[in-house]
């Protein structure tokens, strides 16, 4: 078993691998789970019962490429391979007016600067809406030279089809936090009240858009459920501030059928939640 935690140029932020494990599970009964974006590229690799590997990296794409073909455990004949891609160009439209044919003008309405891009819609059978996302297309030409088999889905899919399997009753306001974005959700009742993604410098930024997005939907920050998870700690001065504004914070559980070998169960709980639960949305 291998563990280490290490941050570098061309070194993975964590790396956990239960090599025992691996070698006694046929690797035709393995199953490789992706996550890509610009802010990186992590991945997980488990069998029927638990993970029994993760690796991330926070690479721009031009060193992504080299990391990935030179990777022995990203070209194995796993029984399958699906991705999260990690886009901030998304929205929601209701499967009622969806139209295939025109998700780059659903995309048109919110973003800017989207030529160059190829359009995805996931459909997301719990609400009953498609998730119209971009990629570009050096993204795609990575994701069709390394992984042209895979499964591909934005990784908000994830993210809302995970968190609505979670009983609410009174509003909860999830935000994944990573290092220069957050993804904010609201879920009450089982129901997706609210999914975006805001982009962030600070502190101050990040404490901004959450108590707007209270605002807008009238949560009242002293009685709001919120719950965090991603790349954030205790210690930091983004939960210091938050703390201040929102009286209820807690960081999110997994899903009891997320199973890590005990390795890998090193790892805080509420770290890489979309990538560890990707099986479970498939």
């Amino acid at each position: 078993m291998r563990l280490s935690m290490e941050i570098g140029v061309n070194r993975p932020t964590h790396t956990f691998f239960d090599r025992s494990a691996l070698s006694r599970s046929p690797i035709e009964q393995q199953h490789l789970s992706i996550q890509l974006g610009l802010e990186g590229f992590s991945f997980c690799i488990r069998d029927a019962s638990r993970v029994l590997a993760f690796e991330s990296y926070h690479q721009a794409l031009s060193k992504l490429e080299e990391t990935i073909a030179d990777h022995d455990y990203l070209h194995k004949a796993y029984h399958s391979v699906n991705i999260n891609f990690s886009s901030e160009k998304h929205t929601l439209i209701p499967a009622s007016i969806y139209e295939p044919k025109r998700n780059k003008k659903y995309l048109k309405l919110n973003h800017h600067k989207i030529e160059n891009q190829q359009f995805l819609s996931d459909k997301l059978k719990q609400i009953d809406a498609f998730l119209v996302y971009a990629i570009s297309e050096p993204e795609m030409e990575l994701i069709n030279l390394f992984f042209p088999n895979a499964t591909l889905k934005h990784y908000g899919t994830t993210l809302i089809e995970s968190l609505l399997q979670k009983p609410t009753k009174a509003p909860t306001l999830y935000i994944n936090i990573a290092k220069r974005k957050m993804d904010v959700l609201v879920i009450k009742n089982k129901e997706l009240q609210l999914y975006n993604t805001f982009t962030y410098k600070s502190a101050e930024d990040f404490i901004y858009f959450a108590l707007f997005v209270c605002e807008q939907l009238d949560l009242d920050p002293d009685q709001l459920d919120c719950c965090f998870f991603g790349e954030i700690e205790k210690n930091s001065s983004t939960y210091d501030l938050a703390h201040k504004y929102i009286r209820h914070i807690r960081f999110i559980k997994r899903n009891e059928k997320v199973v890590l070998s005990p390795v890998i169960n090193r790892l805080p709980e509420y770290y890489y939640y979309p990538l560890l639960h990707q099986h479970l949305c498939v």
